[in-house]
């Protein structure tokens, strides 16, 4: 019953409600705001012929642990892709993707990235922050917070595939004021 507020918005991109504004979304951890959006994710690309999809967390690891759940999702469908490509980034003693690249035979996609990562020329019908702070403490940080919000305005709300209409969803534990919600809201 909880996420049925999250799953009626994702609906409201079927019914044009949706189009064009910012969700701010705030649960505790372990409720599932996140698999709800990935389930969302991928029921949008066999929905939607040619949505571009975005999805941005606070690290390459944690893109990459939301982007295999995904793949679980997807794999349960019986689906298959057309094609994944990915970019590799090179951390201490291994390697991990740092941003994923998903092409579904409708021409959909959903390109998986994290925030400090480059996505320059890359534009979308949806994007969806998810976890953007690690911790509490990094929500308080004041910059952190500074960042992320350089982060939303240069990097985030200029993706848009047709300016002004891009539908922005922000999922995260509201751990500070001083958060990302308080600038998105304002």
């Amino acid at each position: 019953k909880h996420l049925k507020p999250i799953t009626d918005i994702f609906n409201g991109l079927v019914t044009g409600e949706a189009i064009g504004k910012t969700f701010a979304i705030a649960m505790p951890p372990g409720h599932g705001k996140t698999y709800c959006a990935l389930l969302a994710m991928v029921w949008l690309c066999f929905r939607f012929k040619g949505i571009r999809i975005c999805h941005v967390t606070y690290n390459a690891r944690q893109s990459q642990k939301f982007e295999n759940t995904a793949r679980k999702f997807l794999r349960n469908t019986g689906a298959e892709l057309c094609e994944m490509n990915y970019a590799f980034k090179r951390l201490p003693n291994q390697v991990h993707v740092s941003q994923g690249l998903w092409q579904f035979g409708n021409s959909s996609e959903i390109f998986w990235t994290y925030k400090d990562s480059n996505a320059t020329g890359l534009h979308f019908n949806v994007m969806i922050m998810d976890d953007m702070t690690a911790t509490k403490r990094d929500a308080y940080s004041n910059a952190i917070n500074s960042e992320l919000k350089e982060f939303v305005d240069s990097a985030v709300m200029t993706r848009s595939v047709v300016l002004g209409q891009m539908t922005t969803f922000l999922f995260n534990t509201r751990w500070s004021p001083k958060a990302l919600f308080a600038h998105l809201i304002d």
